[in-house]
């Protein structure tokens, strides 16, 4: 049988794991964590520190592995570049890894090229002096970790007073951060494969924020390639294909943060050669789209498994959904609606809900604080009956302060 890896194992990677299973691959998992959710479902487990990349490569070396599945990997996606390296496989390189992880020399390659014109500081762990930072800064702007995912500790600031104080806590830092000028406009996650030096988009979500300082996305809209939107794909393609260009990514799935103004270009956030987390490549992304991109992309790289693939949408219409997650900022729950009931008088595609009558709410400041809460997914023809669906869903959740 085929041997397949997957480095990092959380509950993520279940679905990328079942997809090589039922595949026919033999798949081994390795995380550092020894309860890591998806160990239950790898045919082999070890457990190692993912971030130790000589440890990884010996596991990797004893398993011969054909390809690493894809997963919502963070940081150390450079992990999984170097085994692709060592075994010459498909999939990101470690060097391209480092581009993409680290947010500093990210924006370094691409403005360097022209491809992203944003003012950008680097604010470097142990700097313990506010004004160090602020002399050439402009408003407003956003802090973010140097590395890191999910939106963990980001923020938005529109004064020195504000940048100050965001920082009053952090000095000395204990991590790197970068500080960018925020861009205007709408933003779009991205998802799609570069295949053989030419990137194929599968999906664009439009991003539904929380209001400032902290703008975490409590949802996306699924964005259907029709004449309406035909600049902002021809744009997304465009943009996306020259920045995998740059940063030598090739025969990857990937998925990219971006900002849409409505101009001629498109604002590139960031981008990394793995798919999306928070329940998109394995749930959201097949449903609005029909391609299960992981499956695709491992029929893609084992020709020996001789079954076709396509990570072109156009063969299925494309729907026009929202997955919404549970975002409620305050108070005590007090009634949460009976699930049956609402499959029945909405068109529900998939609920999941861990909320219970007598838990508290609180503010969504990062991925963390919403995730868990769980989500639904609605179907519509438009993006105003989505949104009116949704507060209709949400309106039989009853809050108390």
């Amino acid at each position: 049988m085929l041997s397949a890896l997957i480095v990092g194992a959380n509950a993520d990677s279940i679905h990328a794991i079942n997809s090589a299973k039922k595949l026919g691959l033999t798949v081994a998992a390795i995380d550092g964590d020894s309860e890591s959710e998806g160990f239950i479902y790898a045919c082999e487990n070890y457990t190692v520190d993912i971030s130790n990349k000589e440890l990884v490569l010996d596991i990797s070396n004893k398993i011969q592995p054909k390809l690493v599945i894809p997963t919502p990997i963070g940081r150390f996606l450079t992990s999984v570049g170097a085994i692709n390296d060592q075994h010459k496989l498909n999939g990101i390189s470690e060097k391209s890894a480092i581009l993409c992880t680290d947010k500093h020399v990210f924006h370094k390659v691409l403005s360097a090229q022209n491809n992203r014109n944003a003012k950008h500081i680097l604010v470097n762990a142990g700097i313990g002096n506010f004004n160090d930072i602020n002399a050439n800064l402009t408003y407003p702007a956003i802090i973010k970790p140097r590395y890191g995912s999910g939106s963990r500790d980001v923020f938005t600031v529109f004064n020195s007073d504000q940048m100050k104080l965001c920082f009053a806590e952090k000095f000395p830092c204990d991590e790197d951060y970068i500080i960018e000028s925020c861009k205007e406009g709408d933003e779009y996650g991205v998802d799609g494969a570069v295949i053989n030096g030419v990137f194929q988009l599968i999906s664009l979500r439009k991003k539904m924020l929380t209001p400032f300082p902290f703008r975490q996305c409590v949802g996306y809209f699924s964005t259907p390639e029709c004449e309406e939107n035909f600049t902002l794909f021809m744009l997304t393609r465009a943009c996306i294909n020259k920045v995998c260009n740059i940063l030598n990514i090739n025969n990857s799935l990937l998925h990219a943060d971006v900002i849409y103004d409505g101009g001629p270009d498109i604002f590139v956030i960031e981008i990394s050669a793995r798919p999306a987390g928070h329940f998109l490549y394995d749930v959201f992304v097949p449903l609005s789209t029909g391609i299960d991109m992981v499956s695709e992309f491992i029929k893609f790289s084992l020709p020996e498994l001789n079954q076709s693939y396509t990570f072109d949408p156009s063969h299925k219409k494309s729907k026009c959904m929202l997955i919404k997650f549970f975002d409620f900022s305050k108070g005590r729950i007090t009634v949460v609606p009976d699930e049956n009931y609402l499959y029945n008088h909405y068109p529900v595609k998939k609920y999941v809900c861990s909320l219970k009558p007598g838990m508290t709410m609180d503010k969504i400041t990062d991925g963390k604080s919403i995730i868990g809460r769980g989500y639904y997914i609605i179907e519509a023809d438009n993006n105003n009956e989505l949104l009116g669906i949704s507060k209709e869903i949400e309106g039989h959740f009853i809050l108390e302060d």
